[in-house]
């Protein structure tokens, strides 16, 4: 499935991704793996080890 395809299907990937956490390249490969696996929490791993990052907040900063 094309990565915006996995937008409209998936509402929570979408508010993800209009904060600027994830690219939905990254997205749609997390979703691949996920589905791969049948391990449903690695994206929410990832976007909430994204989120508290220092990475996200010095790119908060500088895009403010």
């Amino acid at each position: 499935m094309k990565p915006r395809a996995r937008l409209a299907d998936n509402p929570r990937v979408a508010q993800i991704h209009a904060r600027g956490t994830i690219d939905l390249l990254s997205a749609a490969a997390v979703l691949d793996v996920e589905e791969e696996t049948g391990d449903t929490s690695i994206f929410d791993g990832i976007v909430d080890d994204l989120e508290a990052s220092h990475w996200k907040k010095d790119q908060m900063e500088v895009n403010v």
